[in-house]
């Protein structure tokens, strides 16, 4: 079995519980950011896409880890899920077997 694989990480600023959930600073660092290096940690090799609605979260992104890929996605998808799958859609030209959904809001997640 194949293991192409690529982490798709949706996140949004205009949460409604929680404002601006993804650059929420934990211990002086972005919510997302915890979730990336947990990843990467776990994941060394993974392929990892930050599917956000925001140039402010892509750069915040790209300061801590140039080498994740980030894409803009449309301010008229308001949901996690719908920005993975305008991801996977983009991603059908590559090489892909698997689209692992990890939420933002997940930096406690190990093995």
């Amino acid at each position: 079995m194949s293991e192409n694989f690529v982490v798709v990480i949706p996140a949004r600023l205009k949460s409604t519980r929680l404002p601006n959930k993804p650059l929420y600073k934990i211990k002086g660092k972005p919510l997302i950011i915890w979730t990336i290096e947990n990843l990467l940690e776990f994941l060394p090799e993974s392929k990892i896409i930050i599917a956000c609605d925001s140039e402010e979260i892509k750069k915040v992104i790209l300061e801590y880890y140039p080498q994740v890929r980030v894409m803009l996605t449309p301010d008229t998808i308001k949901s996690g899920t719908e920005r993975v799958a305008f991801v996977a859609v983009d991603l059908e030209d590559e090489d892909i077997d698997y689209v692992i959904n990890v939420q933002c809001d997940e930096p406690l997640v190990k093995e």
